[in-house]
Protein backbone atom coordinates (compact mmCIF):
# COMPACT_ATOMS: atom_id res chain seq x y z
CA UNK A 1 0.00 0.00 0.00
CA UNK A 2 2.83 2.41 0.88
CA UNK A 3 4.62 1.57 -2.35
CA UNK A 4 1.65 2.32 -4.62
CA UNK A 5 0.93 5.51 -2.62
CA UNK A 6 4.50 6.62 -3.22
CA UNK A 7 4.17 5.88 -6.96
CA UNK A 8 0.88 7.80 -7.13
CA UNK A 9 2.48 10.80 -5.46
CA UNK A 10 5.46 10.69 -7.84
CA UNK A 11 3.18 10.33 -10.86
CA UNK A 12 1.26 13.50 -10.03
CA UNK A 13 4.32 15.52 -8.93
CA UNK A 14 7.82 14.74 -10.22
CA UNK A 15 7.00 11.90 -12.65
CA UNK A 16 7.61 8.12 -12.59
CA UNK A 17 10.20 5.94 -14.30
CA UNK A 18 9.23 3.16 -16.76
CA UNK A 19 9.02 0.42 -14.12
CA UNK A 20 6.86 2.54 -11.80
CA UNK A 21 4.59 3.53 -14.70
CA UNK A 22 4.03 -0.14 -15.59
CA UNK A 23 3.27 -1.02 -11.96
CA UNK A 24 0.81 1.87 -11.74
CA UNK A 25 -0.94 0.67 -14.91
CA UNK A 26 -1.25 -2.86 -13.47
CA UNK A 27 -2.69 -1.47 -10.23
CA UNK A 28 -5.27 0.67 -12.11
CA UNK A 29 -6.48 -2.38 -14.08
CA UNK A 30 -6.89 -4.56 -10.98
CA UNK A 31 -10.12 -2.87 -9.87
CA UNK A 32 -12.66 -0.26 -10.93
CA UNK A 33 -12.17 1.34 -7.52
CA UNK A 34 -8.45 1.75 -8.18
CA UNK A 35 -9.25 3.58 -11.41
CA UNK A 36 -11.75 5.83 -9.61
CA UNK A 37 -9.17 6.68 -6.94
CA UNK A 38 -6.56 7.43 -9.60
CA UNK A 39 -8.95 9.88 -11.29
CA UNK A 40 -9.86 11.46 -7.95
CA UNK A 41 -6.26 12.15 -6.95
CA UNK A 42 -5.56 13.55 -10.40
CA UNK A 43 -8.53 15.93 -10.36
CA UNK A 44 -7.89 19.66 -9.79
CA UNK A 45 -7.72 20.65 -6.10
CA UNK A 46 -8.80 17.17 -4.90
CA UNK A 47 -5.90 16.68 -2.47
CA UNK A 48 -6.44 20.19 -1.14
CA UNK A 49 -10.15 19.50 -0.51
CA UNK A 50 -9.60 16.01 0.94
CA UNK A 51 -6.96 17.08 3.46
CA UNK A 52 -8.13 17.23 7.07
CA UNK A 53 -7.67 20.57 8.87
CA UNK A 54 -4.69 19.39 10.94
CA UNK A 55 -2.72 18.17 7.93
CA UNK A 56 -3.68 21.25 5.99
CA UNK A 57 -2.33 23.45 8.77
CA UNK A 58 0.93 21.47 8.98
CA UNK A 59 1.39 21.62 5.23
CA UNK A 60 0.76 25.35 5.12
CA UNK A 61 3.26 25.90 7.93
CA UNK A 62 5.89 23.77 6.22
CA UNK A 63 5.56 25.62 2.94
CA UNK A 64 5.61 28.96 4.77
CA UNK A 65 8.86 28.03 6.54
CA UNK A 66 10.26 26.67 3.31
CA UNK A 67 9.50 29.92 1.51
CA UNK A 68 11.22 31.93 4.25
CA UNK A 69 14.21 29.62 4.17
CA UNK A 70 14.47 29.91 0.39
CA UNK A 71 14.45 33.69 0.57
CA UNK A 72 17.00 33.77 3.39
CA UNK A 73 19.34 31.02 2.25
CA UNK A 74 19.05 31.32 -1.53
CA UNK A 75 22.65 32.43 -1.98
CA UNK A 76 23.93 29.45 0.06
CA UNK A 77 21.84 26.81 -1.81
CA UNK A 78 20.77 25.20 1.50
CA UNK A 79 17.03 24.59 1.36
CA UNK A 80 16.38 20.98 0.36
CA UNK A 81 16.08 19.65 3.91
CA UNK A 82 12.75 21.46 4.37
CA UNK A 83 10.96 19.82 1.44
CA UNK A 84 10.55 16.27 2.91
CA UNK A 85 8.34 17.50 5.75
CA UNK A 86 5.74 18.88 3.34
CA UNK A 87 6.03 15.90 1.00
CA UNK A 88 5.63 13.52 3.96
CA UNK A 89 2.29 15.10 4.84
CA UNK A 90 0.97 14.65 1.30
CA UNK A 91 2.31 11.10 1.11
CA UNK A 92 0.61 10.13 4.37
CA UNK A 93 -2.65 11.52 3.06
CA UNK A 94 -2.35 9.55 -0.20
CA UNK A 95 -1.67 6.41 1.86
CA UNK A 96 -4.85 7.10 3.84
CA UNK A 97 -6.90 7.47 0.63
CA UNK A 98 -5.50 4.22 -0.82
CA UNK A 99 -6.17 2.38 2.44
CA UNK A 100 -9.74 3.69 2.64
CA UNK A 101 -10.52 2.68 -0.93
CA UNK A 102 -8.94 -0.76 -0.81
CA UNK A 103 -10.65 -1.50 2.50
CA UNK A 104 -14.04 -0.84 0.87
CA UNK A 105 -13.46 -3.25 -2.03
CA UNK A 106 -16.42 -5.50 -1.12
CA UNK A 107 -19.54 -3.99 -2.73
CA UNK A 108 -21.98 -5.86 -0.50
CA UNK A 109 -20.87 -3.80 2.47
CA UNK A 110 -21.30 -0.45 0.78
CA UNK A 111 -23.47 1.98 2.72
CA UNK A 112 -22.24 5.17 1.12
CA UNK A 113 -25.25 6.10 -0.99
CA UNK A 114 -25.64 9.45 0.71
CA UNK A 115 -26.01 12.77 -1.03
CA UNK A 116 -28.48 15.14 0.57
CA UNK A 117 -28.54 17.40 -2.49
CA UNK A 118 -29.75 14.66 -4.86
CA UNK A 119 -33.49 15.14 -4.49
CA UNK A 120 -36.40 16.13 -6.67
CA UNK A 121 -37.85 19.49 -5.67
CA UNK A 122 -40.40 21.98 -6.93
CA UNK A 123 -38.64 24.94 -8.45
CA UNK A 124 -39.18 27.08 -11.54
CA UNK A 125 -37.96 30.31 -13.07
CA UNK A 126 -40.49 32.61 -14.78
CA UNK A 127 -39.24 35.11 -17.34
CA UNK A 128 -42.08 37.62 -17.64
CA UNK A 129 -43.17 38.94 -21.01
CA UNK A 130 -42.79 42.55 -19.92
CA UNK A 131 -39.34 41.92 -18.45
CA UNK A 132 -38.13 40.69 -15.10
CA UNK A 133 -37.64 37.27 -13.58
CA UNK A 134 -39.34 35.34 -10.75
CA UNK A 135 -37.91 32.28 -9.00
CA UNK A 136 -40.68 30.24 -7.38
CA UNK A 137 -40.60 27.25 -5.05
CA UNK A 138 -43.17 24.83 -3.68
CA UNK A 139 -43.59 26.84 -0.49
CA UNK A 140 -43.70 30.24 -2.23
CA UNK A 141 -46.89 32.30 -2.07
CA UNK A 142 -47.01 35.36 -4.29
CA UNK A 143 -49.26 37.37 -6.55
CA UNK A 144 -47.92 39.81 -9.13
CA UNK A 145 -50.56 42.43 -9.91
CA UNK A 146 -48.69 43.95 -12.81
CA UNK A 147 -50.63 45.33 -15.77
CA UNK A 148 -49.56 42.88 -18.45
CA UNK A 149 -48.52 39.82 -16.47
CA UNK A 150 -50.69 38.83 -13.49
CA UNK A 151 -49.05 35.72 -12.00
CA UNK A 152 -49.96 33.83 -8.84
CA UNK A 153 -47.98 31.03 -7.16
CA UNK A 154 -49.28 28.71 -4.44
CA UNK A 155 -47.61 25.49 -3.32
CA UNK A 156 -46.12 23.91 -6.47
CA UNK A 157 -48.45 25.56 -9.00
CA UNK A 158 -47.95 28.84 -10.83
CA UNK A 159 -51.09 30.35 -12.35
CA UNK A 160 -51.09 32.77 -15.28
CA UNK A 161 -54.33 34.62 -14.63
CA UNK A 162 -56.91 35.72 -17.19
CA UNK A 163 -56.54 39.27 -18.43
CA UNK A 164 -58.98 41.83 -19.76
CA UNK A 165 -56.32 44.15 -21.14
CA UNK A 166 -56.42 44.58 -24.91
CA UNK A 167 -53.55 45.28 -27.30
CA UNK A 168 -50.94 43.40 -25.32
CA UNK A 169 -47.42 43.22 -26.68
CA UNK A 170 -46.31 40.17 -28.68
CA UNK A 171 -43.78 39.24 -26.00
CA UNK A 172 -44.36 35.94 -24.20
CA UNK A 173 -43.85 34.44 -20.77
CA UNK A 174 -41.26 31.69 -20.44
CA UNK A 175 -41.44 29.15 -17.63
CA UNK A 176 -38.27 27.11 -17.10
CA UNK A 177 -37.91 24.10 -14.79
CA UNK A 178 -34.26 23.28 -14.01
CA UNK A 179 -32.46 19.97 -13.58
CA UNK A 180 -33.72 18.17 -10.50
CA UNK A 181 -37.04 20.06 -10.47
CA UNK A 182 -40.71 19.72 -11.38
CA UNK A 183 -43.51 22.27 -11.50
CA UNK A 184 -47.16 22.75 -12.43
CA UNK A 185 -48.48 25.62 -14.55
CA UNK A 186 -52.14 26.61 -14.73
CA UNK A 187 -52.84 28.63 -17.85
CA UNK A 188 -55.45 31.36 -18.21
CA UNK A 189 -57.96 29.01 -19.92
CA UNK A 190 -57.77 26.46 -17.07
CA UNK A 191 -55.34 24.09 -18.84
CA UNK A 192 -52.94 22.43 -16.38
CA UNK A 193 -49.37 21.58 -17.45
CA UNK A 194 -47.22 19.27 -15.31
CA UNK A 195 -43.64 20.13 -16.27
CA UNK A 196 -40.74 17.72 -15.91
CA UNK A 197 -37.11 18.62 -15.18
CA UNK A 198 -35.07 20.53 -17.77
CA UNK A 199 -38.20 21.72 -19.58
CA UNK A 200 -39.36 25.10 -20.89
CA UNK A 201 -42.89 26.29 -21.66
CA UNK A 202 -43.44 29.46 -23.71
CA UNK A 203 -46.93 30.98 -23.50
CA UNK A 204 -48.52 34.21 -24.75
CA UNK A 205 -49.73 36.84 -22.31
CA UNK A 206 -53.22 36.15 -23.58
CA UNK A 207 -54.55 33.46 -25.90
CA UNK A 208 -56.05 34.67 -29.17
CA UNK A 209 -59.76 34.42 -29.94
CA UNK A 210 -59.37 31.53 -32.37
CA UNK A 211 -56.43 29.49 -31.03
CA UNK A 212 -54.53 28.63 -27.84
CA UNK A 213 -50.92 27.96 -28.76
CA UNK A 214 -47.87 27.25 -26.58
CA UNK A 215 -44.35 26.00 -27.22
CA UNK A 216 -42.63 23.19 -25.29
CA UNK A 217 -38.99 22.23 -25.02
CA UNK A 218 -38.50 19.09 -22.94
CA UNK A 219 -41.28 17.04 -21.32
CA UNK A 220 -44.73 17.83 -19.93
CA UNK A 221 -48.16 16.35 -19.28
CA UNK A 222 -51.11 18.44 -20.52
CA UNK A 223 -54.65 18.42 -19.11
CA UNK A 224 -56.28 20.68 -21.69
CA UNK A 225 -59.42 22.62 -20.79
CA UNK A 226 -62.17 21.97 -23.31
CA UNK A 227 -63.02 24.82 -25.67
CA UNK A 228 -64.72 23.81 -28.93
CA UNK A 229 -64.17 27.23 -30.48
CA UNK A 230 -60.42 27.42 -29.84
CA UNK A 231 -58.14 24.42 -30.45
CA UNK A 232 -55.13 24.01 -28.18
CA UNK A 233 -51.81 23.64 -30.02
CA UNK A 234 -48.44 22.58 -28.61
CA UNK A 235 -45.41 23.14 -30.81
CA UNK A 236 -41.90 21.76 -30.49
CA UNK A 237 -39.80 22.58 -33.52
CA UNK A 238 -41.50 21.00 -36.57
CA UNK A 239 -43.70 18.79 -34.38
CA UNK A 240 -47.21 19.99 -33.56
CA UNK A 241 -50.01 18.50 -31.42
CA UNK A 242 -53.52 19.93 -31.86
CA UNK A 243 -56.42 19.21 -29.46
CA UNK A 244 -59.78 20.54 -28.30
CA UNK A 245 -59.89 19.05 -24.80
CA UNK A 246 -57.84 16.06 -23.67
CA UNK A 247 -54.99 14.67 -21.58
CA UNK A 248 -51.69 13.62 -23.10
CA UNK A 249 -47.97 13.29 -22.42
CA UNK A 250 -45.54 15.10 -24.72
CA UNK A 251 -41.83 14.27 -24.62
CA UNK A 252 -39.43 16.24 -26.80
CA UNK A 253 -36.16 15.99 -24.86
CA UNK A 254 -33.13 16.50 -27.06
CA UNK A 255 -31.51 13.13 -27.74
CA UNK A 256 -34.73 11.20 -27.03
CA UNK A 257 -37.29 10.02 -29.58
CA UNK A 258 -40.13 12.58 -29.62
CA UNK A 259 -43.31 10.92 -28.33
CA UNK A 260 -46.94 11.90 -27.86
CA UNK A 261 -48.92 9.54 -25.61
CA UNK A 262 -52.71 10.01 -25.45
CA UNK A 263 -54.52 9.23 -22.20
CA UNK A 264 -58.04 10.40 -23.06
CA UNK A 265 -59.80 12.46 -25.71
CA UNK A 266 -58.31 12.91 -29.17
CA UNK A 267 -55.22 14.63 -30.55
CA UNK A 268 -53.86 15.32 -33.99
CA UNK A 269 -50.08 14.91 -34.35
CA UNK A 270 -48.40 16.67 -37.26
CA UNK A 271 -44.74 16.51 -38.31
CA UNK A 272 -43.66 18.16 -41.55
CA UNK A 273 -46.16 16.77 -44.11
CA UNK A 274 -47.44 13.84 -42.00
CA UNK A 275 -50.61 14.10 -39.89
CA UNK A 276 -52.10 11.38 -37.66
CA UNK A 277 -55.06 11.35 -35.28
CA UNK A 278 -54.52 9.38 -32.06
CA UNK A 279 -57.02 7.45 -29.98
CA UNK A 280 -56.69 6.88 -26.21
CA UNK A 281 -53.87 4.42 -25.31
CA UNK A 282 -51.98 5.18 -28.49
CA UNK A 283 -48.56 6.70 -28.91
CA UNK A 284 -46.98 8.54 -31.83
CA UNK A 285 -43.20 8.56 -32.30
CA UNK A 286 -41.08 10.39 -34.82
CA UNK A 287 -38.49 7.87 -36.05
CA UNK A 288 -34.96 8.52 -37.29
CA UNK A 289 -36.25 8.99 -40.85
CA UNK A 290 -38.69 11.70 -39.78
CA UNK A 291 -41.78 9.49 -40.09
CA UNK A 292 -44.58 9.27 -37.53
CA UNK A 293 -45.07 5.74 -36.16
CA UNK A 294 -48.27 5.04 -34.21
CA UNK A 295 -48.66 2.10 -31.82
CA UNK A 296 -50.98 0.89 -29.04
CA UNK A 297 -49.38 1.22 -25.58
CA UNK A 298 -50.04 0.94 -21.87
CA UNK A 299 -49.94 4.64 -20.95
CA UNK A 300 -49.11 4.08 -17.28
CA UNK A 301 -45.28 3.93 -17.59
CA UNK A 302 -45.30 7.15 -19.63
CA UNK A 303 -47.43 9.26 -17.28
CA UNK A 304 -46.63 7.80 -13.84
CA UNK A 305 -43.90 10.40 -13.25
CA UNK A 306 -46.48 13.13 -12.60
CA UNK A 307 -48.04 10.94 -9.88
CA UNK A 308 -44.69 10.66 -8.07
CA UNK A 309 -43.88 7.18 -9.41
CA UNK A 310 -40.74 5.94 -11.14
CA UNK A 311 -41.73 3.37 -13.75
CA UNK A 312 -39.50 1.70 -16.33
CA UNK A 313 -40.58 -1.39 -18.25
CA UNK A 314 -37.73 -3.46 -19.68
CA UNK A 315 -35.59 -0.38 -20.36
CA UNK A 316 -31.81 -0.31 -20.56
CA UNK A 317 -29.83 1.01 -17.62
CA UNK A 318 -28.41 3.67 -19.93
CA UNK A 319 -31.92 4.99 -20.63
CA UNK A 320 -32.92 4.79 -16.96
CA UNK A 321 -29.86 6.64 -15.69
CA UNK A 322 -30.35 9.38 -18.29
CA UNK A 323 -33.78 10.07 -16.78
CA UNK A 324 -32.48 9.92 -13.20
CA UNK A 325 -29.75 12.42 -14.12
CA UNK A 326 -32.44 14.95 -15.03
CA UNK A 327 -34.70 14.23 -12.07
CA UNK A 328 -32.03 14.28 -9.38
CA UNK A 329 -29.56 16.72 -10.97
CA UNK A 330 -26.69 14.22 -10.91
CA UNK A 331 -23.96 13.14 -13.32
CA UNK A 332 -23.75 9.42 -14.13
CA UNK A 333 -20.38 7.76 -14.84
CA UNK A 334 -20.38 4.15 -16.09
CA UNK A 335 -17.27 2.25 -15.01
CA UNK A 336 -18.43 -0.75 -17.08
CA UNK A 337 -19.90 0.27 -20.42
CA UNK A 338 -21.53 -3.10 -21.13
CA UNK A 339 -23.85 -2.66 -18.14
CA UNK A 340 -25.58 0.18 -20.01
CA UNK A 341 -27.41 -2.36 -22.19
CA UNK A 342 -28.77 -4.44 -19.28
CA UNK A 343 -32.57 -4.12 -19.11
CA UNK A 344 -34.50 -3.46 -15.89
CA UNK A 345 -38.14 -3.12 -14.83
CA UNK A 346 -38.92 -0.76 -11.97
CA UNK A 347 -42.09 0.61 -10.38
CA UNK A 348 -41.45 2.49 -7.13
CA UNK A 349 -42.24 5.75 -5.40
CA UNK A 350 -40.30 8.78 -6.63
CA UNK A 351 -38.45 9.46 -3.40
CA UNK A 352 -37.16 12.88 -2.45
CA UNK A 353 -33.63 11.48 -2.44
CA UNK A 354 -32.02 9.17 -4.96
CA UNK A 355 -30.64 6.59 -2.48
CA UNK A 356 -33.77 4.36 -2.27
CA UNK A 357 -34.04 4.35 -6.07
CA UNK A 358 -30.47 3.16 -6.53
CA UNK A 359 -30.83 0.55 -3.80
CA UNK A 360 -33.93 -0.85 -5.55
CA UNK A 361 -31.91 -1.32 -8.74
CA UNK A 362 -29.02 -2.88 -6.76
CA UNK A 363 -31.37 -5.62 -5.51
CA UNK A 364 -31.13 -7.21 -8.97
CA UNK A 365 -27.51 -8.14 -8.11
CA UNK A 366 -26.42 -6.97 -11.55
CA UNK A 367 -25.11 -3.54 -10.64
CA UNK A 368 -24.05 -1.40 -7.71
CA UNK A 369 -23.62 2.35 -7.28
CA UNK A 370 -21.40 4.77 -5.44
CA UNK A 371 -22.12 8.45 -4.88
CA UNK A 372 -19.08 10.71 -5.07
CA UNK A 373 -20.02 14.36 -4.76
CA UNK A 374 -22.51 15.02 -7.53
CA UNK A 375 -21.56 11.88 -9.48
CA UNK A 376 -23.16 8.43 -9.54
CA UNK A 377 -20.49 5.81 -10.29
CA UNK A 378 -22.00 2.67 -11.86
CA UNK A 379 -20.25 -0.70 -11.52
CA UNK A 380 -21.12 -4.18 -12.79
CA UNK A 381 -21.47 -6.66 -9.93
Amino acid sequence: MYKISRILLKYFTFGTNDEETRELERWRKESDRHEVLFRKIGSPDYLQQAMDPLHKKVLQEQWFLLDKKIRYKRRHKRMAFMIPAAIAVILSMVCMLVYTYTKQEEPVKKENLVNNESFVHSKAVIYLAEGGKLVVFKDSVLKMNVTEAPVENRLDTVAFLAQEVENLSMNKHRLEVPRGGEYVARLEDGTVVHMDAMSTLVIPQKFSKDCREVELIGHAYFSVAKDSTRPFVVRSGDLKVRVLGTEFDFNTYQGDIATTTLVRGSVEVAYLQSVYRLKPNQQAKVDSEGKIVVSDVDVYPYVAWKEERIVFINQTLGEIMRVLERWYSMEVVFLSNDIKQECFTLDIEKYGEINPVLKSIEKTNKVYFELVGNQILVYRK
